[in-house]
């Protein structure tokens, strides 16, 4: 109880934090102040960065941990509970007018401080980021290199996005945003295109028509597989 009422407090205070400098920033931009106004942005990502980035590396340390202990099974029933417990969210991005979804979509991976570029066509939103401020920062930053590297998952199975092998941290986005949602609403909110790449970028895709989603798709982050053993 103590230490979540310490997270509630920090949160609180953070929230604060980021209100007040943003208002700030409008203030500044009000009254022609462009320099003023700069470098209280850079200000306020500073601070959001400081916590971003530390609770990223937490969720990337606890999803090895689980691997390295426990293996692959373990990960995805955690990535599988963890996802039931947010059902909710996914499910009112489910209601959502697909355009809707696609900014939501949008402003929450440009959450994450990455570059964030959102095309469209006939039968698709496509967002493309390059770099993805969470994985993809990870893996540029050296996370998965060295003496005390973050492990990658081999595949290919619904954990990989059904890729011969994935980072750690990149599992969860294949469960949450993949698996789970085929297995609540029969088809994936968002379509990854070769996700974590080398260069750090990840592409996914948003259908206007859930007929167009590719059904190979399903199948290699589908859990059939997963929970028949294999």
């Amino acid at each position: 109880m103590l230490f979540r009422s310490e997270m509630k407090a920090a949160l609180a205070r953070f929230t604060l934090q980021q209100t007040r400098l943003a208002e700030e920033v409008m203030q500044a931009v009000a009254q022609g102040q462009a320099e003023s106004a700069t470098e209280l942005l850079a200000a306020k990502d500073h601070a959001y960065r400081a916590l971003h980035d530390v609770m990223l590396r937490f969720m990337a340390d606890s999803f090895a941990w689980i691997y390295r202990t426990f293996g692959k099974q373990a990960l995805l029933d955690f990535h599988l509970a963890t996802a039931e417990g947010q059902r909710a969210g996914f499910e009112k991005w489910e209601h959502m007018p697909t355009a809707e979804f696609a900014t939501t979509t949008a402003f929450l991976m440009k959450q994450h401080m990455g570059q964030v570029e959102v095309l469209e066509d006939d039968r698709r939103f496509t967002i493309v980021q390059s770099p993805c401020g969470s994985g993809g920062g990870l893996r540029l930053a050296g996370a998965y290199d060295g003496p005390h590297a973050l492990p990658f998952v081999e595949g290919p199975d619904p954990l990989t996005f059904g890729e011969r092998r994935m980072p750690v941290y990149c599992t969860h986005c294949a469960i949450w945003n993949g698996a789970a949602t085929i297995r609540w609403f029969g088809h994936a909110q968002w379509v990854f295109d070769q996700p974590c790449r080398l260069d750090g970028g990840c592409t996914l895709h948003i259908y206007k028509r859930r007929e167009d989603i590719p059904a190979d798709y399903a199948r290699s982050v589908g859990l059939d597989s997963a929970e028949s053993g294999s």
